[in-house]
């Protein structure tokens, strides 16, 4: 066992992370782009395989994450999944985040499945997104501590919201 995963956590901190997470998935299965905004920082950088943006604005924000609520409308994805979540402080102002997400058709056929690894912010008792990079599952090993996701009413595909 490596040494970050033997440093001691903060229950409170964990409970922070978890809500902040029920409140971005919940965002995010409503397509809600000012919801989702109130998770982010900005400026904050979006990193996939295919591109790398810095989104330094409300205006270049709302477009970008428009432009995604689109694409998945238009491929009717109607359900996704976020598990193997786990998290590891760096210090007292930025903590890292990893989440394995599956995105479902209308007849629950796989579309899409990536880990995301998230740069976390913590300022006047709020964390908020910096930074996204997203990855192929196989590349990102869990962090140091477990996140207990917790799903959200109207999450589309919540009976599959776990760890």
């Amino acid at each position: 066992m490596n040494e970050q995963r033997q440093e001691q956590d903060d229950p409170n901190k964990a409970q922070q992370l978890a809500t902040f997470y029920q409140n971005y998935i919940h965002a995010f299965s409503a397509a809600s782009v000012p919801a989702v905004a109130k998770c982010y920082q900005l400026p904050c950088v979006l990193s996939t395989p295919d591109k790398v943006l810095v989104l330094d604005s409300e205006q270049g924000f709302n477009q970008e994450f428009s432009g995604i609520f689109a694409m998945l409308a238009e491929h009717n994805i109607t359900g996704f999944k976020a598990s193997n979540a786990s998290y590891q402080h760096i210090n007292e102002a930025l903590s890292l985040v990893k989440i394995d997400w599956r995105f479902y058709d209308q007849a629950n056929n796989l579309f899409s499945e990536f880990s995301a690894i998230y740069h976390l912010s913590y300022q006047q008792e709020a964390y908020r997104i910096i930074n996204v990079i997203s990855h192929d599952m196989c590349q990102l090993a869990d962090l140091a501590h477990e996140l207990t996701l917790i799903p959200s009413a109207n999450d589309t595909n919540n009976k599959e919201t776990d760890k």
